[in-house]
């Protein structure tokens, strides 16, 4: 199918292989086509083409340079599940403003199929993965003081260590919008300045069990995503504030 207003680009015949053997019912789908694209990004044959109906020229050659990693991502409480294993108190408030009351309590049951993510990975072609880890799963009460969840801190071991055997490097985001229901039932979470000696508490944790492995810290996920629509809007977890101009307001002014 032409391509129109750019220069037409004709695929190279060795791309277009895997999906001949696809047809014939040979491989994975979702591996041959994931891999095939990376493939094509990855080569030399993706170059910014020429707009010749808006007169404006792209740049032409460009590559993605040689260090540039290929990944994916996802956040725990999307994808972990587990939420009663070894688990004491509630993971986190994002259940309460899902529509049709649905929760992550199993998600995708990542926690127990981890190895098979990570040969998925693998098998993709990806070289870098990164997860958050759940705060409310190695500190269930969100405070050191609270205790330490070995068994969470256990899983993140298997899962960093997983994908270090599958050849992928581990990026980690420390925070993604499921603050611990404890401390949220305590000061009301990030309103209140004591947030910061407990979330320093558990960044240092995390440093101290898998930094000897993990090179690559996330402090937080989309701060301005998660303050505006969550403490100004209120349609985002923990639900607070309303959309008023002023709220709003305040929170775009404060980026």
């Amino acid at each position: 199918m032409e391509n129109q207003g750019q220069d037409n680009y004709t695929a190279p015949a060795e791309i277009s292989m895997p999906l001949e053997m696809e047809s014939q019912g040979q491989g994975d789908p979702i591996g041959v086509v994931t891999s095939m694209a990376l493939e094509m990004l990855m080569s030399d044959h993706i170059t910014c083409e020429k707009n010749v109906s808006g007169g404006m020229q792209k740049p032409s050659g460009r590559k993605f340079p040689k260090d540039f990693v290929f990944g994916t991502a996802t956040s725990a409480y999307q994808i972990e599940g587990a939420a009663k294993d070894h688990l004491s108190g509630i993971l986190s408030r994002r259940d309460i403003l899902v529509k049709d009351g649905s929760n992550g309590y199993v998600a995708a049951d990542s926690y127990h199929l981890f190895k098979e993510d990570a040969k998925i990975m693998k098998k993709i072609g990806l070289k870098a993965y990164r997860f958050s880890i759940s705060w409310s799963r190695m500190l269930p009460n969100g405070k050191l003081s609270g205790g330490v969840n070995k068994e969470g801190i256990k899983y993140y071991n298997n899962l960093i260590d997983e994908l270090l055997a599958n050849g992928i490097e581990p990026f980690v985001t420390l925070f993604h919008c499921d603050l611990p229901q404890s401390l949220q039932d305590e000061y009301g979470g990030f309103i209140s300045a004591e947030i910061v000696v407990d979330f320093c508490n558990y960044a240092e944790l995390c440093f101290w069990e898998f930094g000897d492995r993990v090179k690559h810290w996330i402090t937080l996920n989309e701060p301005v995503i998660y303050s505006m629509f969550g403490y100004a809007l209120g349609t985002f977890p923990p639900g607070r504030g309303h959309s008023s101009p002023e709220n709003v307001k305040l929170a775009l002014t404060s980026r």
